[in-house]
């Protein structure tokens, strides 16, 4: 699994907070609900505000308590597998527990 174009810390989600595009997809509704009714050039400005804001480590993603909750049971999980103390098979099976259906 190695490409000179694509690393795999380029793709790979492991270890990493955030592991879907969901803030994206938040962020693309919010902007096509306020588009109707506002204008475009405010959201634009922004939005460059915004990124400004995390590129000097001002602003940073809003998670819910019970999110951080999981990733900081996930990141305990990631380090007992790393340290050997659990198998990738229990790893696995704990990571499911953490995120089925109720």
């Amino acid at each position: 699994m190695s490409n000179s174009c694509w690393t795999v810390r380029k793709w790979s989600c492991y270890r990493q907070s955030v592991r879907t595009n969901n803030d994206c997809e938040g962020w693309h509704r919010r902007i096509n609900g306020k588009a109707g009714r506002s204008n475009l050039q405010y959201n634009a400005e922004t939005v460059r505000r915004q990124i400004q804001l995390v590129f000097e480590h001002i602003l940073s993603r809003h998670n819910r308590t019970v999110y951080r909750e999981l990733d900081g049971r996930m990141q305990d999980l990631w380090t007992s597998f790393d340290d050997g103390k659990i198998s990738a098979s229990a790893f696995l099976k704990s990571i499911w527990a953490m995120y089925r259906p109720i």
